[in-house]
């Protein structure tokens, strides 16, 4: 009895293309998960702002015998959780898991195959930040320049550029104050209604010096309406007379309606010409005195009360008035009589 022949083993089929495209597509399909995978276990979440990684794919179109079966492509199901208004933006930007009909493969036959679409992470747009607005300063006026004649070398330099820096004073000009000039009345004026804010009654002036319309005229009604000044008569207040420096002192003690505490004679008595102030004024001088608003320069012993005050006196003793209002910052200066 015959062995009978080892039967010839069977061939192993040929792929055909469509066949080695599937199979190209599974393998890249399986590369990318595990691309993906190592990803995420290397702590680099490129899907933070995505709900799921991988959509179902649309429903299958039913195969004919004769075709290959086609490669699904893999698509991102919509979200139906609300985003945040910052993932929102991120998530309008378009998809890479959906297919690009443009990039389609046709098989042998000519017909069109899905692509399998691979998901490629999107790195996260970061959002804009926007730069803080430096809030806008609150407007104020602008300080003027100071005074070029009135240098930190003299006298009354700390009382002018306490009134100047808080814009209680003005000048003869934009950068000038002429300190030394002797102070009108009506200028006396113009100084307490910019520097004292006290409320004024309403009055109608009928002094035949000083005309009606005149800059001059709005001025000397407010000071006289703050109870700071007086006409010498009904019709005469005398503008440009030069005001001696006990009536400076008189003018401040009336504004601020002071009265002296002590006797009028003892307080006077730290001046030694106090005998040349008038009578009728020598209480208004001693409460002035009683209050630290008199400044006597270079002596504080001499008050010199019927001298023409200068306007940087008149600017040095409204100073220290509007110290007795809280309006501005005690100076130190060794002219400033002390209260005895």
């Amino acid at each position: 009895m015959s062995n009978s022949p080892n039967p010839e083993p069977p061939r192993r089929r040929n792929l055909d293309s469509d066949e080695k495209i599937a199979i190209i597509f599974v393998l890249a399909t399986i590369g990318g998960i595990l691309w993906w995978g190592l990803g995420s276990s290397s702590g680099i979440n490129f899907f933070k702002n995505q709900p799921q990684l991988l959509a179902r794919s649309r429903s299958q179109p039913t195969a004919q015998p004769e075709q290959s079966r086609p490669i699904v492509a893999l698509r991102e199901k919509p979200a139906t959780t609300e985003l945040p208004e910052a993932s929102q933006k991120e998530a309008e930007q378009p998809s890479q898991l959906f297919e690009d009909p443009d990039r389609r493969q046709t098989n042998r036959q000519g017909q069109t195959l899905p692509l399998l679409a691979l998901p490629i992470p999107l790195a996260s747009q970061p959002s804009p930040q926007s730069t803080p607005t430096p809030k806008s300063q609150e407007p104020s006026l602008q300080l003027k320049i100071a005074f070029q004649d009135v240098p930190r070398e003299r006298w009354d330099y700390p009382f002018i550029e306490g009134l100047r820096s808080k814009q209680l004073i003005d000048g003869v000009s934009e950068n000038t104050f002429e300190p030394d000039r002797p102070i009108s009345r009506a200028q006396m004026a113009s100084l307490i209604d910019r520097a004292f804010d006290s409320p004024s009654q309403a009055i109608e002036i009928e002094f035949k010096d000083v005309p009606q319309g005149d800059p001059i005229a709005s001025d000397i009604e407010k000071a006289i309406g703050k109870g700071f000044m007086k006409g010498y008569s009904r019709d005469s207040f005398r503008p440009q007379e030069n005001i001696p420096r006990y009536q400076v002192l008189v003018t401040l003690v009336a504004g601020l309606n002071l009265k002296p505490t002590k006797d009028p004679q003892q307080t006077l008595k730290v001046y030694e010409d106090a005998s040349e102030i008038p009578t009728w004024a020598v209480g208004q001088v001693a409460a002035a005195t009683e209050k630290g608003i008199v400044v006597n320069y270079p002596n504080t012993k001499f008050l010199n009360p019927n001298q023409p005050a200068t306007r940087g006196e008149a600017a040095a003793m409204m100073h220290q008035a509007l110290v007795n209002l809280g309006k501005v910052e005690p100076v130190q200066s060794p002219y400033i009589v002390p209260s005895p």
